[in-house]
Order: C-alpha cells, then structure tokens, then sequence
C-alpha cells in the first residue's frame, strides 16, 4: 500500500538565506577555508535568488 507522501508547502517555505549568509560573513578567512574544503560552495546557494516558478514547475513534473 502507497504512503502519501509529505511535501513542504512552497508558499510556507521560508529559506534562510539572509542568516546563513550573515553567519557566513561572521566567519574569518580561515574558517571559510576550512568549511569550503568540507562542503564545497554550497554555502554561495544561500546567495542565489530562488525562481519559485520554475520550483513550483519542477514539482509539478517530479514523480517519485
């Protein structure tokens, strides 16, 4: 028997892109350095505009 299967809302999504970012400039050089070689650049996505119509569109084709 399928579960349903439990999605955010996209209209209740709430990114926190403005305190990852203000805790990534609290960081010093070193510590950036040090996090990058773990994670990568993906603390820069917290930076990027989201299109919420492509999001919403993506979704909406997504078939698990």
């Amino acid at each position: 028997m399928a579960r349903p299967t439990v999605c955010p809302r996209l209209d209740h999504l709430d990114p926190p892109g403005r305190q990852i970012t203000r805790i990534w400039n609290a960081f010093r050089l070193v510590d950036c350095t040090f996090i990058r070689l773990i994670v990568g650049d993906l603390p820069l996505l917290a930076e990027c505009p989201i299109d919420w119509t492509f999001l919403r569109t993506a979704i909406s084709f997504w078939d698990p």
